[in-house]
């Protein structure tokens, strides 16, 4: 018999970020920037950060807790105006054998660029 259950000790479709030049990646699990325990260079919260190279794939997974990986409403954005390419996905190396349930559903993820307002 086929258990039809999923294996929620591990996230297995992490977020994948490339940067088009080297750059500092940050990450906000909430998307509040006035909340997180650490400040960026521009004054917003964030949780972590991670230096990636110029095209180099990163995959950013979710802290949990176990059973709760969940990446909807997360910031992930640079502060030097560097373009980043983000993906969703699963990762073949986080998933196991027989898990029916663990689908493949990844997308790309729209940029949505900060609001530049000037006052003349």
């Amino acid at each position: 018999m086929v258990s039809w259950t999923t294996n929620r000790q591990r996230d297995a479709s992490p977020i994948w970020v490339t940067p088009v030049t080297t750059t500092t990646v940050y990450v906000d699990y909430d998307g509040i920037p006035t909340t997180g325990p650490n400040t960026d260079p521009a004054g917003n919260r964030y949780d972590v950060s991670f230096a990636v190279q110029a095209l180099q794939s990163r995959k950013i997974f979710s802290p949990g807790p176990a059973g709760f990986y969940d990446h909807a409403g997360w910031r992930v954005y640079t502060v030097d105006n560097t373009r980043i390419a983000l993906a969703w996905g699963q990762d073949g190396a986080s998933s196991s054998a027989g898990q029916p349930t663990e689908l493949d559903l990844g997308t790309t993820v729209l940029p949505f660029p900060s609001l530049v307002a000037y006052n003349p």
